[in-house]
């Protein structure tokens, strides 16, 4: 008599093949990380960025827009760049716009470095940290996202307005690092089948 085959290991289908990774090793872990780098951006921002402090932000002034902020520094300007969320979000009114994709990038009136290594470049490296943990997807889309919104809104927000460029480079990070790591783990999958 031939010996039994073993049964077929039934095969995942794809969407299930493609969700990230496993639950968060420790929700808490997530948590602990995501404070620690706002507490850290809370005290390093202003320490790293005398220029804008000094200045009073990158030249993106909203007083054409009917936005201006009540106090240059502190708390109130803090409510005031939430209470006018959206406003930054949107490039400035009434300034001449710079072409091409390295005028847009240094619209904010940062270096072309500053700009694709402190916002983009960290941002991807924030994913990547939040995904080594084991978060899925969604826990680090939206905690990048908060930890965007915090830099620019509180941090530098407490000194100068909340600059477009920044936040719009930043979130193509989040999506970078979200699309490689996607990427990385469809072609170890389909490596593995293969």
């Amino acid at each position: 008599m031939p010996p039994k085959s073993p049964p077929p290991i039934p095969s995942k289908p794809p969407l299930e093949r493609m969700r990230c990774c496993r639950p968060c090793r420790s929700g808490r872990l997530c948590v602990i990380v995501l404070l620690a780098v706002m507490l850290g951006d809370l005290i390093w921002s202003p320490l790293t960025d005398p220029t804008a402090r000094r200045s009073g932000g990158y030249g993106s002034n909203r007083t054409r827009e009917g936005v201006s902020p009540p106090v240059r520094f502190g708390p109130r300007r803090v409510l005031h760049n939430f209470r006018n969320f959206a406003v930054f979000w949107r490039p400035p009114a009434g300034r001449r716009r710079k072409s091409g994709l390295t005028g847009f990038l240094t619209a904010d009136g940062n270096s072309l470095t500053t700009n694709l290594f402190g916002h983009f470049g960290l941002a991807v490296l924030l994913c990547l940290i939040f995904l080594g943990l084991g978060a899925n997807w969604t826990w680090v889309a939206a905690g990048a996202t908060l930890v965007n919104i915090w830099h620019e809104y509180v941090s530098e927000g407490m000194y100068c307005d909340p600059s477009y460029v920044d936040l719009w480079l930043d979130q193509a990070g989040i999506g970078f690092a979200l699309a490689g790591f996607a990427l990385f783990r469809l072609l170890r999958n389909w490596r593995q089948q293969g």
